[in-house]
């Protein structure tokens, strides 16, 4: 599967169409068989980060409210501090995880740290989405489960697994442009077919038709660091919109507000206790008597 490199010539594609050989069959399978193992495994990656990211936080901001409004630490600093532990219990699993897919060492000797790189930057952007996904169902555990199998299925029809994003409607690929899934995806096929793996004057076939490809593979590079930008991208916006909304859950200014205004009303309307325990009289009379010598 993994040697199968797909270039073909487009004149003589296009004379031999007729001519469907056993050669070619079984290199059309092999590329819907890499196919759809970058797909699932990388969308299995996606799901169970998203699942176990929304679970987890789910849970625990119920006791982060409840630790906020005691006054032990700010929004901000619990985000960060949650993102730096998920972040560091998640490398040891993502490392054992690129050990166990990764199948192509023998055609690039270093897919091994691209893999782990990119499944990295795929896992952090499934966590910050995992965490949106957990304030806006506000706690619902059934409402989180059913959401987190809907998310998914939508993230991967906008990610080349059904219809190529190119060849959607422009609101599709608009909407595609905050799917992880679909770049993550389309820099695994460039690492397994891009970068002149294929002779001047020909294309790839998974890459074409992706259209990341021309017969003079000039592109390569382009879309390769646009995939890149486009995962941090992913990653900042889902991280700024979600700590954005805790700071809206949990510091509400008209809350406050309204609590402070309580507190005062409830002082001002402090009536004097008439128990009187020895010794613990509030009011103390106090007379200054003056000696003349």
């Amino acid at each position: 599967m993994i040697y199968t490199d797909g270039c073909v010539n487009i004149e003589d594609e296009l004379n031999n169409t007729c001519n469907q050989t056993q050669e070619k069959e079984d290199e059309d399978f092999d590329l819907q068989a890499s196919f759809i193992y970058v797909c699932f495994s990388n969308a299995m990656l996606f799901f169970l980060v998203l699942l176990q990211s929304a679970l987890m936080f789910s849970k625990e901001i119920v006791y982060f409210c409840n630790e906020h409004k005691n006054g032990w630490y700010s929004t901000g600093v619990f985000y960060s501090m949650k993102i730096l532990a998920e972040i560091l219990s998640l490398i040891p699993a993502l490392v054992i995880y690129t050990y166990l897919v990764d199948i192509y060492e023998p055609i690039h000797p270093y897919m091994f740290y691209w893999m782990l790189f990119f499944t990295f930057l795929s896992a952090l952007a499934a966590q910050a989405f995992g965490h949106l996904v957990a304030i806006l169902t506000l706690g619902n555990f059934v409402l989180l489960v059913i959401s987190i199998p809907a998310i998914e299925v939508i993230s991967l029809l906008i990610s080349n697994m059904g219809t190529p994003v190119r060849r959607l409607h422009y609101i599709f690929q608009f909407f595609s442009n905050f799917a992880p899934t679909r770049f993550i995806i389309e820099a695994m096929f460039l690492l397994q077919y891009g970068f002149d793996r294929c002779r001047q004057k020909e294309v790839q076939k998974s890459l074409l038709k992706f259209k990341m490809e021309d017969d003079e593979h000039a592109h390569h590079e382009t879309f390769f660091t646009y995939t890149i930008i486009m995962l941090i991208f992913n990653i900042l916006i889902y991280r700024i919109v979600t700590l954005l909304l805790l700071l809206a859950k949990t510091n509400r200014y008209e809350n406050r507000r309204k609590r402070a205004l309580r507190i005062e009303n409830s002082y001002q309307n402090l009536k004097p206790s008439n128990v009187i325990i020895p010794g613990l009289q509030c009011h103390h009379e106090l007379t200054i008597k003056r000696i003349q010598v």
